[in-house]
């Protein structure tokens, strides 16, 4: 990976956008997911779904301001954040 490279990067079970922003701040096109409205104030970044269906790729979804998304082939990362799934556990 070059380190001018713009990466597609989707974050789950994030709604308070910290990660997110971070890559944005990047440079990336980096997403937010969650099944919860967004807290960090950015909802054009914000998908409120479900991830599973977005996790491979191949995907099209909708943000929060409305605006239509597709990504095709695979996300250059996708995580979840670790906080929100040890509050699931």
């Amino acid at each position: 990976m070059k380190g001018s490279e713009i990466l597609k990067v989707l974050v789950a079970c994030e709604e308070s956008q910290r990660v997110c922003i971070e890559f944005r701040k990047l440079g990336h096109e980096a997403y937010s997911c969650d099944i919860e409205p967004c807290s960090g104030g950015h909802e054009e970044w914000h998908i409120q779904n479900d991830v599973l269906p977005l996790l491979n790729g191949n995907c099209e979804f909708q943000t929060l301001d409305g605006a239509a998304h597709r990504i095709d082939g695979k996300w250059d990362m996708n995580f979840s954040s670790q906080k929100k799934l040890l509050k699931m556990y």
